[in-house]
């Protein structure tokens, strides 16, 4: 997990803007926490814990910026055409 959230955070050094690298990288973090919630609680470790409670919230943070944009680019739509 940790090797594709590195190849996902140099996509986003890459291309800064692009929203579905971000939502790609927000579902990287959800699903380590996903998998150490897994583990046996008497083989976590606090610093693992620790790890993915972040990422975890920062993964929360990058869905609603990606829902936001879906949501306001979807405002701008023109209606003109039709």
């Amino acid at each position: 997990m940790q090797t594709a959230l590195k190849y996902g955070q140099k996509a986003l050094h890459l291309e800064p803007n692009d929203k579905v690298i971000l939502y790609n990288i927000a579902m990287i973090e959800q699903k380590s926490a996903e998998l150490l919630f897994a583990v046996p609680v008497a083989k976590r470790k606090l610093a693992e814990l620790k790890r993915v409670i972040a990422q975890a919230n920062h993964a929360q943070k990058c869905v609603i910026l990606y829902v936001s944009c879906l949501w306001f680019s979807n405002l701008c739509l023109d209606f003109s055409t039709l």
